[in-house]
């Protein structure tokens, strides 16, 4: 009997072990999966602080926001926070600094001025179970007392502390393994804040067509790309084999001039019929390096137009996303464009992705909301903006108000009221002369006064405020006048589309040429909404006078694009006879050798039709247009960019200069801008005008009649 349970017990024992043995495979198996789906390099994001910020008071805070991407796997986020203090904070007073993510606390810390340490440096580690994908809040709320006495922090201007710029957050993150599914485009081509860029490789013999394609595809992933700069390159195939390549790849052409690598790892495209049809197809690169996840995307047909079909296709979320594979048959029967709507007059706070903005705590309380026009408008008369808020009804409402600044000049204020607390608006017209570029930046700012408050030695949280995502701006628009870098890239670019541009480029293009044409165009998609509108590209031997009907990008020295020829006499600073120079002009004398190193780019109307404008990109010595470029190759860049016509030496100096006066609107464009009650007011003094102007007539006919009788 003993022998018995002896092995009962025993047999019980190995089932367990078994069990248990079979449970932990089981979930090293899982933990080996995920494992697998998170790349092992490690990147950095830094969310810096640009400018001081100043607290001042007892209670003040400040929000920063940053983007959690959902291709990210996060390891840790780190806060590095500087800051000084005033004078008379030491170990008696009671100031503190707290640190919340989303809302939820995380971190504080007492306060003391130290003589020794002017600049304080805090650091914290953010809970990563608070953070979420997308955007993200990180507040600093700020307590700060220099007396004992309960009725004068608040109003002591001695009373502050200062967050310092170059504050930040390291956000530490893996990349999460993208499967060879097309519906995650743009992704992996488009990637924040890493070294692995995206190479649009063209073959060595490329059409024009081939390279409008990879312009447009440019234009799009610059529109995607967060990065200050755009990283992607348009190269060779000559130049990519050179290379050991880390890199993800877009290969555009024809079945042809599919290089061997890429038709070997996709053997299964030689069974189709690409004469009707264009393909996209995505894989593991064969020309992988070191990196985990090296994609390449094939676009092929034997039919140029269904190549640009494809890209169009690609630029259209709503039908990549329906693409669960890693191909897709483009043919002539897929709609694939994007209506894109006339510029939208009424934006809404909720189509800007703000659904609500909420204001906690006593005292101002700021927050902050922006948004872009296109660069080819400017804000007209006539604009304003509507506030739908509520707030809560414990307030002191003789000082109680809401205030609402412009690009931080105050625009109007209005007093709260408990009557009207829980459903309360507020509209304002937005004067067009506070407005100078395409940004509009709205600061609300509540005053949340409760009776006596500045008087309590605690914070509280009562009284707050909301703003409706119902809340909007009407923006008035006019197009602006005159061809100017100010607003680069229109006329390009228009009203969020492409503006018939066709670029004039040399017969052959080097690597590094047609990567920086690439770069230039990722600004100009910036501006692009949808796939609709035209750009075009053409060696000068294919023109046929197309450049009679488009706004024209000539890009070139004299040598190599003949087209520069042709407009030379059209040029304020001209060539000499043999091109090898630049010759000065009223607005500056150019000596040698100074005149035969330098760029000069020219934005004017096109001297083939008055209606269109015309970019002219040239220099005697092609190195130096080619680094010339870089002004044009990120969003920065441009804006250093004044006036009509610029001038860029071989070390990189600019010298600005307009040539022609701004057009001023006509009478009837100034009376189109004015709002409802200015043009109400007008009509009005125009019919009394009317009226005594009748009345006069009347009465002097009325009058001769009676001399003649």
């Amino acid at each position: 009997m003993k022998s018995y349970d002896f092995n009962i017990k025993r047999l019980l024992t190995i089932v367990i072990l078994s069990i248990i043995l079979f449970i932990s495979s089981f979930e090293n198996v899982v933990l080996a999966e995920q494992n697998n789906n998170i790349g092992g390099k490690s990147y950095i994001k830094n969310e810096v602080i640009n400018d001081d910020i100043t607290f001042k008071g007892v209670f003040t805070s400040h929000s920063i926001y940053f983007n959690i991407d959902k291709w990210w796997s996060i390891e840790n986020v780190d806060i590095e926070i500087n800051l000084s203090v005033n004078q008379l904070v030491d170990v008696t007073k009671d100031s503190y600094i707290t640190f919340n993510i989303n809302g939820v606390p995380f971190y504080s810390s007492k306060l003391v001025y130290n003589p020794k340490q002017e600049v304080q440096n805090i650091k914290a580690k953010v809970p990563i179970d608070n953070l979420k994908e997308g955007f993200n809040e990180f507040k600093i709320d700020g307590y700060c007392r220099i007396t004992d006495k309960p009725c004068t922090d608040d109003i002591n201007t001695a009373n502050w502390m200062i967050i310092k710029k170059n504050s930040k957050l390291n956000i530490n993150y893996k990349e999460k393994i993208t499967d060879n599914i097309i519906k995650n485009f743009p992704y992996p081509f488009v990637k924040n804040n890493t070294s692995q860029i995206t190479q649009i490789v063209l073959s060595d013999d490329y059409t024009d067509m081939d390279l409008k394609n990879a312009l447009l595809l440019s234009s799009y992933l610059g529109k995607k790309d967060t990065n200050t700069k755009y990283k992607s390159e348009i190269i060779k195939y000559s130049d990519l084999i050179k290379q050991k390549n880390n890199n993800n790849i877009i290969f555009i052409g024809s079945k042809n001039s599919i290089p061997n690598e890429i038709s070997n790892a996709f053997k299964d495209i030689s069974t189709i019929d690409l004469s009707n049809n264009s393909i996209i197809k995505l894989g593991n690169s064969p020309y992988k390096g070191d990196f985990e996840d090296v994609k390449v995307m094939l676009i092929c047909s034997e039919n140029d137009s269904l190549n640009l079909k494809a890209i169009k296709f690609l630029m259209n979320s709503e039908l990549t996303t329906q693409v669960n594979n890693d191909t897709f048959i483009i043919s002539e029967n897929i709609n694939e464009e994007i209506k894109v709507e006339e510029v939208n007059k009424l934006i809404t706070f909720e189509s800007m992705g703000i659904s609500e903005m909420q204001f906690k705590g006593p005292f101002r309380r700021t927050g902050t909301v922006s948004y872009l026009i296109p660069k080819n408008r400017i804000v007209a008369e006539g604009t304003n903006i509507k506030l739908n808020f509520r707030y809560s009804d414990n307030l002191d409402f003789n000082k109680s108000l809401i205030t609402v600044y412009i690009n931080n000049i105050a625009i109007g204020s209005k007093k709260l009221e408990k009557e009207n607390a829980l459903a309360d608006t507020l509209e304002l017209s937005i004067p067009s002369n506070i407005i100078k570029n395409n940004y509009i930046e709205i600061k609300l700012a509540f005053d949340l006064e409760l009776i006596d408050s500045y008087c309590e030695m605690r914070q509280e949280e009562t009284p707050w405020a909301l703003i409706d995502g119902s809340s909007y701006i009407y923006s008035e628009t006019q197009n602006s006048l005159g061809y100017f870098f100010e607003k680069y890239p229109a006329p390009f670019a228009l009203d969020n589309r492409f503006n018939d541009v066709l670029i004039s480029v040399p017969d052959s293009l080097s690597s590094k040429e047609l990567t920086s044409l690439g770069k230039c165009f990722s600004v100009i998609g910036k501006e692009i909404n949808g796939n609709v509108g035209e750009i075009d590209v053409s060696r000068y031997s294919n023109l046929n006078g197309r450049e009679k009907n488009k706004n024209l990008i000539v890009y070139g020295t004299p040598s190599t694009n003949t087209l520069i020829k042709d407009l030379n006499k059209k040029l304020w600073f001209k060539y000499d006879d043999n091109y090898n120079y630049f010759i000065g002009n009223e607005k500056l004398y150019l000596t040698e050798p100074f005149n035969s190193n330098i760029s000069m780019f020219q934005l004017d109307l096109s001297p083939y039709n008055t209606q269109k404008a015309m970019l002219v990109l040239t220099a005697p010595n092609n190195d130096i247009l080619l680094n010339s470029l870089s002004y044009l190759e990120s969003s920065n860049e441009v804006n250093k960019l004044i006036g009509d016509s610029i001038i860029i030496d071989e070390y990189g100096d600019i010298r600005k200069f307009r040539f022609k006066e701004e057009d001023k609107k006509p009478v009837y464009e100034k009376i189109i801008g004015l709002d409802k009650s200015s043009r109400g007011i007008l009509i009005i003094v125009a019919l009394i005008f009317i009226f005594l102007l009748a009345s006069t007539i009347m009465y002097l006919i009325k009058n001769k009649k009676r001399k003649f009788k």
